[in-house]
């Protein structure tokens, strides 16, 4: 068996442990009294720089309004005062009526003449002459085509009106002729020939037949 537990008596004083109180740190409170002391000096000494900085502003701009010269309103043209005319309105003249005129008087109408019939006469038709028998034309023969003679185109010399053909182993200049034929004009690579009235061109290695 356990021993019994000692039971207090009453009325006994119990005695309890106060807490201690945490003591105040000693030259906290004048440190932090200092440091708001200079910012406030700091805040204020930062208005009164911002007030007279305004107030040296206001001051120039005062003084540039006073040294600018007034400006005066330009005096007011009076007008010319125009009379009052009132339009008189223009007198209208009535209308005479006009004269009636006179009604002519009426004139004798002539009957008019009846025409007397003329007699019809009818045309007379002339016969259509007859041709003359001898008067009659021939008629015509055909023409034979013109037989050129045989030229043979050899060879080309110059151009134009100084150029020279050899036709059938001869030199002929311009306006020259061979057998009734005469050059006309030479080209680069033929000739122009008149015959009896008739041209032809003649390459050169050709013939008239």
């Amino acid at each position: 068996m356990s021993p019994p537990t000692p039971v207090a008596e009453e009325g006994a004083a119990v005695k309890t442990k106060k807490p201690r109180a945490p003591k105040k740190e000693k030259g906290a409170l004048p440190t932090l009294m200092g440091i708001l002391f200079v910012i406030g000096l700091l805040v204020a000494g930062a208005i009164w720089m911002i007030v007279f900085a305004v107030q040296q502003w206001k001051g120039s701009d005062s003084d540039e309004t006073a040294a600018a010269p007034a400006v005066t309103a330009p005096a007011e043209v009076s007008q010319p005062v125009e009379p009052d005319v009132a339009p008189t309105a223009p007198k209208i003249a009535k209308p005479t009526a006009p004269a009636k005129p006179a009604k002519p008087e009426p004139t004798p109408v002539a009957a008019p003449a009846k025409p007397t019939p003329k007699p019809t006469v009818k045309p007379t038709v002339k016969p259509a002459p007859k041709p003359d028998p001898k008067r009659v034309a021939a008629p015509t023969k055909p023409v034979a085509p013109v037989k050129w003679p045989a030229l043979a185109l050899q060879g080309v010399i110059g151009r134009g009106q100084n150029g020279s053909a050899i036709v059938n182993d001869q030199v002929l200049a311009v306006n020259e002729a061979i057998e009734g034929v005469r050059v006309l004009s030479v080209a680069r690579q033929s000739v122009e020939l008149e015959y009896e009235g008739e041209r032809r061109t003649l390459k050169v290695g050709m013939s008239t037949r």
